[in-house]
């Protein structure tokens, strides 16, 4: 599965193409107040982000999954970082502010046609009370940051997935294929181990 956070323009002007090339498909997350902010200005910059129309249109993308991706906690200041709750606050208060930050974006993309399934954390932080929040809003899925391998066994599995980051830093793609390909290396030889345990019992048997 292939993702791309925070809803940058360039995912609406160069994705759509490629995933029809290669027959693929993608989720991306989207950050309301982004989406609100780029509805304001008149320009681009290289790293400008979807308006709400194009997240409108990019949504209709059958390869293309939208999700959360908060609607205001895509910073880190007054003490939290991104959703992740503060020393000092209450589980209550804390329920509260997430659960308002969550339902607004979800009232946005619904006014858009788009149903929300999947949370992806903002800088891959979450907590106990962020999860409890989103199970009960009927979210089907939340993805980390974590680089770990995914193992999904029934719907409980696919809560705080692991991804394979892209650093920004990276300056081509080589570095993450590697990486991907290092993940793959040790499933196979988790697999490959797993064979030959139940080999072993079956001739035990």
């Amino acid at each position: 599965m292939i993702t791309f956070d925070d809803g940058f323009y360039g995912v609406y002007k160069y994705v759509p193409s490629l995933l029809e090339k290669y027959d693929m498909k993608c989720l991306v997350s989207v950050v309301g107040e982004f989406m609100d902010r780029q509805d304001k200005l008149t320009y681009r910059t290289r790293c400008s982000y979807m308006n709400t129309n194009e997240v409108r249109e990019l949504a209709k993308n059958k390869r293309v999954e939208i999700a959360h991706h908060s609607y205001n906690f895509h910073h880190i200041q007054d003490g939290r970082r991104g959703v992740k709750i503060k020393k000092d606050e209450t589980n209550d208060k804390y329920t509260q502010v997430f659960k308002e930050d969550t339902q607004k974006l979800t009232s946005k993309l619904n006014g858009l046609g788009v149903k929300v399934k999947t949370y992806c954390y903002p800088y891959g932080e979450f907590c106990r009370e962020s999860e409890r929040v989103l199970k009960g809003l009927n979210y089907q899925m939340t993805m980390t940051c974590v680089e770990k391998v995914n193992y999904l066994e029934n719907k409980n599995s696919l809560f705080l997935l692991g991804r394979i980051n892209r650093s920004a830093n990276y300056q081509n793609i080589t570095n993450l294929i590697n990486k991907a390909c290092n993940k793959m290396v040790v499933i196979w030889k988790e697999f490959l181990n797993i064979l030959q345990l139940k080999t072993a019992v079956l001739k035990v048997c």
